[in-house]
């Protein structure tokens, strides 16, 4: 598993947020999210700008 999809669960489940609260503010699936947390699917960089803006996702702490 890619080490910024356990962040992003990590991140989730610290700030008690749901995959369907990110998906909703992102405007993705549920599902995509989940796909994106098990390393199933590559995040785009545009997803992890989404998270930056609405949620303060910290980009150092995300990608290191």
């Amino acid at each position: 598993m890619p080490p910024e999809a356990k962040r992003l669960k990590l991140f989730r489940k610290t700030f008690g947020i749901t995959q369907q609260e990110i998906a909703d503010t992102v405007g993705k699936s549920k599902s995509l999210i989940a796909h994106y947390e098990s390393g199933e699917v590559t995040m785009p960089l545009d997803f992890v700008k989404a998270m930056h803006k609405h949620y303060g996702l910290n980009y150092k702490w995300f990608f290191e």
